[in-house]
């Protein structure tokens, strides 16, 4: 398990070679990033997957909304979201925030008993 100064290290070296891999500015990506990450950066399984996890969190998530556009590792437009996508995922998005709240409110119950 890579830690999140791990993380930003495995970042910075991939934006070196696919500048587009923006941890700052996110962009939406139309790869199985994981996939492509073991492919062309030579990363292993766990690292590639745990990397796509991390870039492609929530923040990642919000951008995907109808109309939005999607592109390649090298910055080349391939597509954009339809309607589906982005109501699939904004229900998804609602989902976890839902869950967050709830998981921060029984925190919040038992530690004030």
């Amino acid at each position: 398990m890579l830690t999140s100064k791990e993380l930003t290290a495995l970042a910075k070296k991939i934006k070196e070679k696919y500048p587009i891999i923006d941890t700052k500015n996110l962009t939406l990506l139309d790869v199985d990033l994981a996939k492509e990450l073991q492919e062309k950066c030579n990363l292993i399984v766990d690292e590639a997957k745990q990397f796509a996890k991390w870039y492609q969190g929530i923040r990642y998530k919000k951008l995907i909304v109808e109309g939005a556009t999607k592109y390649n590792l090298d910055g080349e437009i391939v597509g954009v979201v339809s309607a589906e996508e982005a109501l699939k995922m904004q229900e998804y998005v609602e989902k976890i925030i839902a869950e967050k709240k709830e998981k921060s409110e029984k925190a919040k119950a038992v530690i004030e008993g």
